[in-house]
């Protein structure tokens, strides 16, 4: 055993004023000094210190109970602060490996590179937490993607699950890239990973997926179960913590089907806020966690402009930014409010945006874009109803493939009609034959849309036609509209003018 004093433990002697005396045993066996107590003077009992003799292992599992109970980054710096050993061991691998989410809460105002390489430390030591919250800080705030996507990968490995359900965020927006690295199919997967964890937030988002057909086949029983299960889980930590606590939940616990506006979107007033109709009852707001306290405080530090044409999560206890414009989405109704996943905007429209929430005109047409008196207008009836358009012209493409394959995603939602051409593409499935059916074949995938099984798989139209709903998406992102809440209510091919092949007259004409 290694002590400050030597290898091993000390020997079982008492020295008393550096004179050794043996000690003896009782007639119960219990050890004695002497028989009369030695009286140690003031100055010698000053000098003595209980921790000199006090093994390390011990000394760590100390620390390291400290380390994981610590309620603030305050309870672990003031041991570094005590003494050379205890400053030693307190930096151990095994005290830091437990260190609580707590010992992290470190201010945006107080970062500082000391910070940085403590939390490296840390997060070198294996400790998830760590690695979570430096992957966060570095990706959105330090803008290192490609670090900070890593660290929060370490700690997704180790199950943990605000580390998974941030990564689907991250693949839900194509965060740190373009919109073409959106992968929803990957950001359902760690949505539900992190929702067998217990995760509320990616039960409540793969909910939501599972309702819309969001990177998953539509299900809407599902959906609406998980959502329901990710508010009794609400309740369930709400009324647990209550308990452990003994608080009196009857003051809080009570039936209101309407949330309390508040004075500020940004800081809300009330004590709670509502879960779904299922429940009807209001429970206090979730706790942030410390890496998104941190990035609230980072940006709001900057005025909240995390950068040039950016914007951050309009919930309040997010804080994620924009890492390219039009990232987020807005809010179909007024376009006020923007939101990086739809857990946020579900919580968000509970807490305080449900009675902030009102249709806004962005355009005056009568007024501001020279209204002539006569009830005529500009054309852009598109703009105020919220559709968007896209229009292709000489496509060399068969008319008769092209005209079925419109047919069949016609009504469909703007994400199913694109997943489903690109199924065709690699034929997964079939565009079904309608009204050009002579000589097409039948194949068991076109009797899933609904036919008499006729079907092909017309690759060169289902390409134009992805095509141009990519052009449509980006236009409705333009404008600012709801992506997801878009369908397809009007597609129609037309065939080219047919070119007239008689032959000319020739000679003079009689």
């Amino acid at each position: 055993m290694t002590t400050r004093s030597g290898v091993c433990y000390p020997r079982a002697d008492v020295y008393v004023e550096k004179k050794p005396v043996a000690k003896t045993r009782d007639f119960a066996g219990d050890s004695m000094g002497c028989r009369k107590r030695q009286r140690l003077s003031p100055e010698i009992a000053g000098k003595s210190d209980l921790f000199d003799v006090l093994p390390d292992d011990i000394v760590v599992s100390i620390f390291s109970k400290l380390s994981s109970t610590a309620r603030c980054p305050s309870d672990f710096i003031n041991v570094l602060n005590t003494c050379k050993r205890f400053n030693s061991l307190a930096v151990n691998s095994v005290v830091l490996s437990k260190a609580s989410a707590e010992m992290f809460a470190v201010k945006a105002r107080n970062w500082s590179e000391p910070a940085h390489r403590f939390l490296k430390t840390c997060a070198d030591a294996g400790n998830v937490e760590a690695c979570y919250t430096l992957g966060m800080i570095r990706f959105y705030c330090l803008q290192n993607r490609g670090s900070g996507a890593s660290l929060m990968a370490k700690a997704a490995i180790s199950s943990h699950a605000p580390a998974l359900y941030s990564l689907a965020v991250i693949q839900f927006n194509g965060s740190g890239g373009t919109k073409n690295d959106k992968d929803l199919r990957a950001g359902v997967a760690l949505s539900a990973r992190a929702a067998f964890l217990g995760h509320i937030d990616a039960l409540r988002e793969l909910g939501h997926c599972l309702q819309d057909g969001y990177g998953v086949r539509q299900n809407i029983v599902e959906g609406r179960r998980f959502l329901v299960q990710a508010n009794s889980r609400e309740l369930a930590a709400v009324v647990s913590s209550a308990a452990a606590s003994n608080i009196n939940t009857h003051s809080w616990l009570t039936w209101s089907p309407h949330p309390i506006p508040h004075a500020s979107p940004r800081h809300p007033a009330a004590p709670g806020c509502p879960l779904l109709s299922d429940f009807g009852c209001n429970v206090p707001v979730p706790k942030a966690h410390t890496v998104n306290i941190f990035l609230t405080e980072w940006f709001g530090a900057r005025g909240w402009t995390p950068g040039a044409g950016l914007r951050l999560c309009s919930y309040v206890g997010c804080g994620r930014p924009e890492t390219r414009k039009h990232e987020f989405r807005r809010c179909s109704v007024c376009g006020v409010v923007n939101y990086c996943s739809r857990a946020c905007q579900a919580v968000d429209w509970k807490l305080r945006h449900k009675a902030e929430c009102a249709p806004v005109e962005r355009w005056l047409v009568e007024e501001a874009d020279g209204d002539d008196g006569n009830g005529a207008n500009d054309g852009n009836d598109d703009v105020i109803t919220g559709t968007c358009k896209a229009r292709g012209s000489d496509l060399r493409v068969h008319f008769k493939n092209t005209r079925e394959t419109a047919f069949a995603i016609r009504k469909l939602p703007l994400v199913k009609a694109k997943r489903y051409l690109e199924d065709v593409l690699v034929h997964k499935q079939a565009i079904p034959f309608r009204r050009f059916c002579r000589g097409v074949g039948r194949t068991a995938q076109a009797k899933n849309r609904h036919s008499n099984g006729q079907g092909r798989w017309p690759v060169k139209s289902a390409k134009f036609i992805l095509d141009l709903l990519k052009n449509a998406e980006s236009n409705a992102e333009v404008k600012g509209l709801d992506v997801d809440a878009l369908y397809i209510s009007h597609i129609q091919p037309e065939a080219q003018l047919a070119v007239s092949k008689s032959k000319k007259s020739s000679g003079a004409s009689s």
